[in-house]
């Protein structure tokens, strides 16, 4: 199960959905368990779907179907999320991995800031 929610969602707070996977690790037991059948990607910018085009990524520039099924058919389970932010001419703008709950996206320092290669996920909560 793939489980995302943007951090700058104003009508359902992010912060349930965080609880709700936090209780879930607590009854299966650990994180890697849960992990095995279940990640939560919280995006940061995102409002509500994604519905709102601003500074975030909108509907449009995240894909959690296409990891899923291949989670599912190949058994790859995803490290990440990958999320592209386009202006209004459809140029990509920037694009970043959203990492798995707790994780995070860190720049490494090195590259470009606006390329998902230039980014880490860390734990760091």
């Amino acid at each position: 199960m793939i489980m995302w929610h943007g951090w700058a969602d104003t009508i359902v707070p992010p912060i349930t959905t965080t609880q709700y996977y936090e209780a879930v690790e607590q009854i299966v037991g650990s994180r890697e368990a849960t992990q095995d059948f279940f990640r939560l990607f919280m995006v940061p910018g995102m409002d509500h779907c994604g519905m709102q085009d601003g500074s975030g990524i909108d509907g449009g520039g995240i894909d959690p179907l296409s990891v899923l099924e291949r989670w599912v058919e190949d058994d790859v389970a995803p490290d990440h999320l990958m999320t592209t932010k386009r202006d209004e001419n459809g140029d990509v703008m920037w694009t970043r991995p959203v990492c798995p709950y707790p994780q995070r996206a860190v720049y490494n320092g090195q590259g470009d800031v606006t390329d998902a290669s230039s980014f880490d996920c860390v734990e760091d909560y």
